[in-house]
C-alpha cells in the first residue's frame, strides 16, 4: 500500500512513500494539482482551464497525454476516469494533502500546515484561467489562515494565556502587516506580561508601516 503526501503550501512537493514525484512538463503538473484539490473535474473543465488557448482536438489530445504522463510518474492509477467525461483522484489510494487537512482540521496544529502561499512560485504559461484559479486559491487560503490565527490569538488572550497570545499575535502581524487590531492585542498582551518595551516597539513598527 503506497502512502502519498502532497504539499501544496509553499513550493509544491509530492512523494510516494519516500520517492519524490517529478512531472516531465508543467501542464501535467498543473492538471494534477487542480484535480487533487477539487477531487474530480470534467474533461471539458480541464481542457478549458489548462488548454483554453488551443483548438479542441489538440486540447483533448493534450489532456489524454497529461493523464497518461501523471499515471506513469506515479506508477499507479492515481487518476481514474470512471466515465468518458470525468477525471478524479482514485478514492482507494491513501493520500494526505496539506491544503485539505488545513481546512478540515480545527486544532492549532492545522496552522502549522500553512508554510507559505498556495503553490508558491508555480505558474502555467498561456493558461489565463488557470492563473486566475491559482490567484483565487492563494487569496482564499491566506484569508482563512489569517482568520484562524486571529481566532487562536483571541482565545488565548481572553483565557489569560498571554504567552500564547504573543506567539500567535506575532505570527499574525507577520502575515498581515497592517492588522491594527492584532497590533493592539499584541501590545496589551506584552503590557499585561510586564514587557512594556516590547509593547512600545510594536507600536512604533505599526506606526512606521
Amino acid at each position: 500500500m503506497n502512502f502519498i503526501s502532497i504539499e501544496l503550501f509553499n513550493t509544491p512537493k509530492i512523494k510516494v512513500d519516500n520517492r519524490l514525484i517529478v512531472f516531465p512538463f508543467k501542464k501535467a503538473e498543473a492538471l494534477f494539482y487542480y484535480v487533487a484539490v477539487k477531487k474530480q473535474a470534467t474533461r471539458d473543465e480541464l481542457v478549458n482551464i489548462i488548454w483554453g488557448e488551443a483548438d479542441e482536438e489538440t486540447a483533448r489530445k493534450n489532456l489524454r497525454q497529461a493523464i497518461y504522463t501523471i499515471k506513469k510518474a506515479f506508477d499507479i492509477d492515481i487518476l481514474i476516469t470512471p466515465n468518458r467525461s470525468l477525471v478524479m483522484i482514485n478514492p482507494d489510494i491513501e493520500i494526505h494533502i496539506d491544503a485539505l487537512s488545513f481546512l478540515e482540521n480545527k486544532g492549532e496544529e492545522a496552522l502549522e500546515l500553512y508554510k507559505g502561499e498556495f503553490l508558491q512560485g508555480f505558474s502555467v504559461k498561456d493558461s489565463e484561467l488557470y492563473e486566475e484559479w491559482l490567484l483565487s486559491q492563494r487569496e482564499s487560503y491566506r484569508d482563512y489562515y489569517i482568520k484562524r490565527l486571529t481566532e487562536t490569538a483571541g482565545i488565548a488572550f481572553k483565557s489569560g494565556d498571554y504567552a500564547k497570545a504573543e506567539t500567535y499575535g506575532r505570527i499574525l502581524l507577520a502575515a498581515d502587516t497592517y492588522n491594527e487590531a492584532a497590533c493592539r492585542m499584541l501590545m496589551k498582551a506584552y503590557a499585561l506580561e510586564g514587557h512594556h518595551g516590547k509593547a512600545i516597539e510594536t507600536y512604533h513598527r505599526m506606526e512606521e508601516s
